[in-house]
């Protein structure tokens, strides 16, 4: 009951703050999705980013992520909508893979906090080793902005 509670006045005072900062570096991790874990990003100014995720999706395997994104304020101050393309490599099972990736998704800054939250998805196209669309990549991120 104290966690509700807790998170429900966190997000009261999230919703009635103001003045979401603008950032120019966060990191933090992506959960969920096939490729869910660590992610850096870097705002090149409020329109143009660089976000990179290193996910290790299966027992001796990685996937190295690098996304162009593109934001768009929306709703209200602190919500931002992006989209963007990139490109993937990775091994696993001791074999390389390499393909293409699109991103589409919802980042919330909190306000007076340095925290960032995001919904996305972003589908993948592996050209090398096996040929084939990953579309169930679905994911939750939650950035430290420094």
């Amino acid at each position: 009951m104290k966690k509700c509670i807790f998170t429900l006045t966190l997000l009261l005072f999230t919703v009635l703050a103001a003045g979401a900062q603008n950032y120019k570096w966060a990191g933090g991790v992506r959960f969920g999705g096939a490729t869910g874990g660590v992610t850096v990003k870097h705002k090149f100014d409020s329109a143009n980013a660089l976000e990179g995720i290193l996910a290790f999706p299966w027992k001796d395997g990685f996937t190295a992520t690098a996304l162009y994104e593109r934001h768009l304020p929306i709703i209200g101050e602190g919500f931002e909508f992006y989209y963007g393309l990139g490109a993937h490599l990775g091994s696993w099972e001791h074999r390389f893979s390499l393909g293409v990736d699109a991103v589409v998704g919802l980042e919330f800054r909190v306000p007076a906090l340095p925290l960032a939250f995001s919904l996305d998805y972003k589908p993948a196209f592996n050209i090398v080793r096996k040929t084939k669309f990953y579309m169930a990549d679905i994911a939750l991120g939650a950035k430290y902005i420094f």
